[in-house]
């Protein structure tokens, strides 16, 4: 699981204040990275650190941004059992926070015309089967972007 242990730096990205930015140091990097959550964000790790930096948690968000240089110049490519993990990770958040309330819900689910329903039915099924589908993804290291770039899998597509 993707868990906050600090964060620095923050700013608000627009005048409405629904996205903030920062230097986010999680558990599993190691690291401060440079990471960006907002209201429609579904990621629970992003919504704990939205709400957070809301109720200044981390410090004051400034409305002004900072000039942020690249924390991490350089890192290892994240393969095998690691990389699966944070691929499953990243499926189960999905299920959890954007097919389940649909799915779960039968006042929502009763709104969806057949076809729109085999089309979640689907989606819920490849993201179940993703690891098998995709079993050697790995996140290579983007020199240019810096950060970790999800090769050998795809996330299917919401319905």
């Amino acid at each position: 699981m993707f868990k906050i242990e600090n964060a620095k730096n923050l700013f608000w990205d627009n005048p409405e204040k629904t996205s903030v930015t920062g230097s986010v140091k999680f558990e599993h990097l190691g690291d401060f990275v440079n990471f960006t959550a907002g209201q429609g964000d579904t990621a629970t790790y992003a919504i704990e650190f939205f709400e957070n930096a809301k109720k200044g948690v981390y410090g004051a968000v400034s409305d002004i941004a900072p000039v942020l240089t690249p924390v991490v110049e350089d890192a290892d490519d994240i393969v095998g059992e690691a990389a699966l993990s944070i691929v499953r990770f990243i499926r189960d958040d999905i299920l959890k926070n954007v097919v389940d309330p649909i799915a779960s819900n039968a006042l929502r689910w009763n709104e969806l015309t057949e076809a729109k329903k085999q089309e979640w039915v689907a989606y819920r099924q490849s993201l179940l089967d993703i690891t098998s589908t995709y079993p050697n993804p790995s996140y290579v290291w983007d020199k240019v972007e810096k950060c970790h770039e999800l090769t050998n899998c795809t996330f299917p597509t919401k319905p």
